[in-house]
């Protein structure tokens, strides 16, 4: 009863009178609760679940800069112009200390056709991100979340 059966993956252990996989008595675990890789799964979850949140409180014909006490989110759509976007990076840049990169492509009825954003937070957080805009409510930018108890403190890409 003391061997181990090298036939399971598995995370908890139980003891059974015989081995179906292996045709012995042996002592076998079994993942019952827990995924091999918790890390991996729980920040995808995390990020799924601050997308969602994001994507339901942001109001669904805003765009443009936005400034609270413990966030900055920059959410660009087609309608975005390079005027706006030269200054929203102006304003980050001095006020916030955040520089923003971006480069854009229009189609041919002078909407945003695709972006490429770099975002460095000046703070340890910083990323890029490209996207090709398919219909009118698909949306793209970045937040940068300050308060103590953010989930994820920094996000970049579809919104």
């Amino acid at each position: 009863m003391d061997e181990v059966c090298g036939k399971n993956e598995y995370l908890f252990i139980f003891t059974c009178k015989e081995c179906f996989v292996c045709s012995g008595n042996v002592r076998h675990s079994k993942n019952i609760a827990k995924p091999k890789n918790l890390t991996t799964k729980y920040t995808a979850m995390k990020t799924l679940i601050v997308t969602l949140f994001l994507l339901f409180t942001w109001p669904e014909n805003e765009r443009g800069l936005l400034i609270t006490e413990d966030r900055i989110m920059l959410v660009i759509d087609q309608n975005t112009t390079e005027l706006e976007l030269k200054e929203y990076k102006k304003k980050l840049a001095s006020e916030y200390k955040i520089n923003v990169d971006y480069k854009l492509k229009f189609n041919g009825s002078k909407k945003v056709k695709s972006v490429e954003l770099s975002v460095d937070c000046n703070d340890g957080f910083k990323g890029n991100m490209k996207t090709l805009f398919m219909n009118e409510n698909q949306k793209a930018g970045f937040t940068r979340d300050y308060s103590k108890q953010a989930a994820t403190p920094f996000l970049i890409g579809s919104l």
